[in-house]
């Protein structure tokens, strides 16, 4: 086998590892040891050396096998554990700067093995920070890592670099970067063709934006449309809607009802790109009439949508808007999009009443290991706002993003950052209108409490301290309604994912000390 034919993909499973050690031989992406000891020095510096060089290349390392995959049963437990993700790379950074290494142990015909997948660097190397080296067993010291030092794979060796590897790492580097060249060229030529389709609609009749045109060209339309300061044809649109869609869910057709969806709330968002937000306000009452009036199940045409599916679906691009809003600072349209009503008056808004009734019927979705996906609102918003780009035009580049349920979150996620605000926010203008006498903290669902408190906190601390954001927020709300209600959504939001720590907290002071004062106030009135 060669390496060509070996697939590098960062994957550390039981069936991986049995590819692996079935190739039967070491290969430049392959590396085969019989055990490794990552608290001895010699041995931690070795490794560190052979990592260093397949990060020239990206591949595996497998330990506890001979040279030809067979494993040796030599891996003891003890030795296997400090193969733990954390402890290796926490080991390999005294040499190296941060490596995403993954690792996983396993177990085959009672043999302890270790699968290590070392991804290729960008650059096509990485340089080496600190010296490695170690007493000989026979005496003198034997230097393995210098700064500077860039190792690679040649053959099945860990190698320093020579001038003549220079060209053969830096190659893959270049044609990404021509291919990245070449697809900014071809999204700017789908731009200018794009607009002169929007154009093209737009110089037709009135009725002639319809949902049924594609995602590219109706947005291209809307734009036109704004720009000429031609509302009709989307007030006819926005007047269609609510009885088409409603019609496509009373049948089933979800497909249909989605779309028609789609192009809403993508209206909705060029509308508030571009400084219309009277438009994004019809939008909204659009959205709102569909979701008041919910197909009779089993009742009509055969085979409606269930009215669980009809809510959250309609919400889900309701927090996806609302995200953007966040971004362009328009807290009146947070404001719409977070207070609208529900069906059923026992609910404080739209966002508590569909999240509950898709929660009762089991409509979310599922991880591949068969789990309802955490989140609430949040993953399914993220999915819409990732699919349609009207509803991210703060993000340059969406080509990393993972779709799946369950599917790892990146450290850095603007998107998720904002439907995350939007949500903490939305929660702050629901439960400050809700009646004192009958308040209740779980008014709210804080979806945003399902992630780490930064991408949502800062904006509570935001809120506090710009008078014109909490005016178009929370306008005649006084400070002890408001830290009723911040104290009330925080208690239910530190406890939404039990036996999980470090997720959302209190973590401004600004915030805290807020919450702090109004606990201080609340209980002088109860004493006093």
């Amino acid at each position: 086998m060669t390496d060509d034919a070996l697939i590098v993909e960062p994957v550390v499973t039981a069936e991986k590892l049995a590819s692996l050690l079935a190739v039967g031989c070491e290969l430049r992406s392959l590396d085969f040891k019989q055990t490794v000891d990552l608290d001895e020095h010699a041995e931690l510096v070795e490794f560190a050396k052979d990592v260093a060089a397949f990060r020239s290349c990206g591949g595996y390392l497998v330990i506890g096998a001979d040279d030809q995959g067979r494993p040796t049963g030599t891996l003891s437990g003890s030795l296997a554990t400090k193969f733990d993700e954390a402890n290796l790379r926490q080991k390999l950074e005294k040499f190296l700067r941060p490596t995403d290494v993954i690792s996983a142990l396993h177990e085959l015909d009672g043999h302890r093995l270790v699968l290590v997948y070392v991804p290729r660097h960008p650059l096509g190397f990485t340089v080496v920070k600190s010296v490695g080296e170690y007493t000989k067993p026979g005496g003198g010291q034997k230097v393995v890592l210098r700064p500077g030092d860039v190792f690679v794979r040649r053959g099945t060796s860990s190698e320093r670099w020579t001038e003549a590897d220079v060209e053969g790492l830096f190659s893959p580097r270049d044609a990404r970067l021509r291919e990245a060249h070449r697809m900014e060229f071809a999204a700017m030529v789908a731009a200018i063709q794009q607009g002169a389709q929007g154009q093209a609609i737009a110089g037709g009749p009135a009725q002639s934006l319809v949902w049924q045109l594609d995602q590219a060209s109706f947005d291209g339309a809307v734009v036109e449309f704004i720009r000429r300061n031609d509302i009709v044809p989307i007030q006819l649109f926005l007047i269609r809607m609510p009885g088409e869609a409603q019609a496509a869910a009373a049948r089933g057709d979800q497909d249909k009802f989605d779309t028609m969806l789609d192009r809403t709330i993508s209206l909705g968002a060029v509308a508030l790109t571009l400084g219309r937000e009277e438009l994004t306000g019809e939008v909204i009452e659009c959205l709102t009439a569909i979701y008041q009036n919910p197909p009779e199940v089993g009742a009509g045409e055969e085979n409606p949508l269930p009215r669980a599916i009809f809510w959250v679906d309609i919400l889900a691009r309701v927090e996806a808007l609302g995200a953007l809003a966040v971004v362009l600072k328009k807290w009146t349209v947070v404001r719409a999009l977070a207070a609208q009503p529900a069906p059923d008056t026992w609910y404080s808004s739209w966002l508590r009443h569909g999240l509950t009734e898709a929660a009762r019927s089991n409509v979310f979705p599922t991880t591949a290991a068969g789990h309802q996906e955490q989140g609430g609102l949040i993953p399914l918003a993220r999915r819409v706002a990732h699919r349609l780009p009207a509803l991210r035009p703060y993000v340059a580049d969406d080509s990393g993003y993972d779709p799946e349920p369950g599917a790892s979150i990146p450290p850095t996620d603007p998107i998720l950052d904002a439907l995350c605000a939007f949500d903490a926010l939305a929660a702050l203008v629901v439960m400050t209108g809700l009646d004192p006498a009958k308040f209740d903290v779980h008014q709210f669902y804080p979806s945003f409490g399902n992630y780490y408190s930064r991408r949502s906190i800062p904006y509570w601390a935001r809120l506090l301290k710009d008078a014109e954001m909490r005016e178009a927020l929370l306008s005649g709300v006084g400070d002890d309604t408001l830290g009723r209600a911040m104290a009330g959504v925080a208690e239910v939001a530190q406890t939404v994912l039990p036996g999980r720590w470090g997720l959302w907290d209190i973590s401004d002071e600004t915030v805290s000390s807020f919450i702090r004062d109004w606990r201080v106030r609340e209980a002088n009135r109860q004493g006093g």
